[in-house]
C-alpha cells in the first residue's frame, strides 16, 4: 500500500517477504520485483515486522527510506540482518532515522550497543504528520501508556523528496 501526497511518499507492505534465494524459492520473494515499481519513499513500515527474511537488499536499495518504522512483537524483531541492511551506506547513502514501536530488552542485550545508536524512538506509537501540501513531515513518538497518548519525542521537520 503506497500513499503519494504531493512530494511525500509512504509505503507499507504488510507481511511481504524478500527471502534470500538460498533459503526459499524465487516465487516467495515479492519484494525484489515490486521494489522498482514502488520507488523511493520518504517513510515506510518494515515488511513483516522486520524479520530477517524481509526487507531485502534490492528492496531497501530501491526505496531509500529516510524513515523506517518497525512494529516489533517478539525478541527477534527486527532481525539483525534487516537492521544491518537498513543502516548500510552500501545500499544507499544519506541520513535515515529508524523508529520502533517496541524493542524487547532481550533484543537490546543480544544485539549490543551498535543496535541502540541509530534507533531513534524505541517504544511508543509512531505518528507521521505531513504538512499541508506534502512538502515536509514530522515524526512523533507517543506514550501509549498514558491517557491521551502524550507526545514523548518529536523528530523533524523532514523535507519530503
Amino acid at each position: 500500500f503506497k500513499i503519494d501526497y504531493s512530494k511525500f511518499d509512504y509505503f507499507t507492505g504488510g507481511d511481504m517477504l524478500g527471502p534470500p534465494r538460498y533459503t526459499h524459492d524465487d516465487w516467495q520473494d515479492s519484494e525484489t520485483p515490486l521494489a522498482p515499481i514502488i520507488g523511493e519513499v520518504d517513510a515506510f513500515a518494515l515488511n513483516h515486522h522486520g524479520v530477517r527474511d524481509a526487507n531485502n537488499e534490492a528492496f531497501i536499495s530501491a526505496l531509500k527510506p529516510r524513515i523506517a518504522i518497525m512494529s516489533g512483537g517478539t525478541s527477534d524483531q527486527p532481525g539483525q540482518e534487516t537492521f544491518y541492511r537498513l543502516t548500510s551506506e552500501r545500499l544507499y547513502s544519506g541520513p535515515r532515522d529508524l523508529f520502533a514501536t517496541f524493542v524487547f530488552d532481550e533484543t537490546k542485550t543480544t544485539y549490543g550497543p551498535w543496535f541502540a545508536h541509530p534507533l531513534e524512538g524505541k517504544m511508543g506509537h509512531i505518528v507521521i504528520r505531513v504538512a499541508p501540501g506534502g512538502a515536509s513531515y514530522v515524526v512523533y513518538v507517543l506514550d501509549e501508556t498514558q491517557p491521551g497518548y502524550v507526545v514523548k519525542h518529536e523528530y523533524g521537520p523532514y523535507e519530503s523528496r
